[in-house]
């Protein structure tokens, strides 16, 4: 977990800013003391790389540092990288590390059909929903060779496998009941008909 005090250091010296209460602290408080530090560090350095080149690019005399929802989005994009890569590195008997080797996974499609990462907080249209989609492996290709490799990509990183490993915070469920966990519990807009009963309190 990261320290909001190392945070704001790093902060102010990247971005020549310290962040205080006008600054939506107490976001940047909450956010920072649950993030993993080391991704939230290269998240600052990358912002402040890209800033910096733009800085040059136009001849501007200093960089603007980001606001909360830069660095959120950059966070969370970075930290499911980071999530797929060890996943990917977890595949065993040379099967597919995103979808166990079936080929597809569950998938949640925004309005332009992209999948979305529904184990964060995420924006989807009315009618979202689950859908089986191919995975970027070769037995994704096989299930599905008209789909572009970048949206098969997309769907891999964003997709449950119909099998959980056991280092899965969710496992032994199902992936059908990590997708619906994940989906009731992140989809800000839900429509109210879609949500959950309250007298209910079991798990899809």
């Amino acid at each position: 977990m990261a320290d909001f005090k190392v945070f704001n250091d790093k902060f102010a010296f990247l971005f020549r800013k310290r962040l205080g209460p006008d600054d939506g602290g107490q976001f940047w408080l909450e956010f920072v003391e649950k993030a993993d530090w080391e991704v939230l560090e290269k998240v600052l350095e990358k912002i402040a790389e890209v800033k910096e080149r733009a800085r040059r690019a136009n001849g501007q005399t200093y960089i603007s540092a980001p606001g909360s929802s830069e660095v959120k989005a950059d966070y969370f994009d970075m930290l499911r990288d980071r999530k797929i890569e060890e996943q990917k590195a977890r595949g065993v008997d040379g099967a597919c590390g995103y979808c166990m080797g079936t080929g597809w996974l569950y998938c949640c499609f925004d309005e332009h059909n992209n999948a979305i990462d529904i184990t964060q907080p995420f924006m989807a249209p009315y009618y979202a929903g689950l859908h089986i989609a191919a995975c970027v492996c070769d037995q994704g290709y096989r299930l599905d060779p008209n789909a572009h490799y970048n949206r098969r990509l997309n769907n891999a990183k964003c997709g449950i496998p119909e099998t959980l490993q056991q280092s899965h915070e969710l496992y032994p469920m199902s992936g059908q009941q990590a997708f619906y966990h994940y989906f009731h519990k992140n989809w800000i807009n839900m429509p109210e008909y879609l949500k959950p009963s309250t007298n209910n309190t079991n798990e899809h």
